[in-house]
């Protein structure tokens, strides 16, 4: 499974919940078309640190794009009739992994929430609808360790609004992008949701 995304849609283009048709049809064309296509990254914009890369998720629109886009890669035709309810279902879909931590020990992920910009007051704290393991398929994820505490974390798109921000707390310290001793490492780690191209 890739971990980039190659540009999904033009700039300003909003996260659809109603998968008409239509839509169905364009994130077929999208997946089709695409050479590789991805899961969406959670992760702090890079300024005097390298933040790690703390989680992926999907949107319908996506998850019909990464099974056409899947289908191409096998010389398989994938139609509208190949599309499931669970693609289509009006739910953010983030996979929050496991990491390598310092020692070669390994980080388990404890909790996911979203929170307002910057805040830490955990009577705004939006908790996930629904969590679970992730399925085997996912665990061989390039870059993140095949074992240790993963979570799937479901929430509903109404809640998955720009600006706010993605917090994962991790059981231990986890290194920064550019390798353990890069700054930029955190337990409890933040990144902004931007979705100026997430569909």
């Amino acid at each position: 499974m890739a971990l980039f995304l190659v540009a999904a849609s033009t700039a300003g283009a909003q996260i659809v919940s109603d998968m008409t048709p239509v839509t169905i049809r364009e994130a077929i064309a999208m997946g089709t078309k695409a050479k590789d296509l991805g899961w969406y990254r959670i992760q702090e914009k890079a300024r005097f640190t390298w933040p790690p890369l703390i989680a992926l998720y999907t949107t319908p629109f996506l998850r019909v794009a990464l099974a056409a886009n899947n289908a191409k890669k096998h010389y398989k035709v994938f139609t509208e009739a190949d599309v499931t309810h669970e693609m289509l279902a009006p739910e953010i879909q983030v996979l929050v992994p496991s990491q390598w931590a310092d020692g070669g020990a390994i980080a388990n992920v404890e909790t996911i929430v979203l929170l307002p910009h910057n805040s830490k007051d955990a009577s705004q704290a939006i908790h996930p609808a629904q969590t679970k393991d992730p399925p085997e398929e996912y665990k061989d994820i390039p870059g993140f360790p095949g074992g240790g505490k993963s979570l799937i974390a479901i929430f509903p798109i109404a809640v998955w609004k720009e600006g706010n921000d993605v917090r994962v707390v991790f059981d231990r310290a986890i290194p920064g992008a550019m390798g353990p001793k890069a700054l930029g490492g955190c337990t409890d780690c933040k990144a902004r949701l931007y979705l100026d191209k997430v569909r």
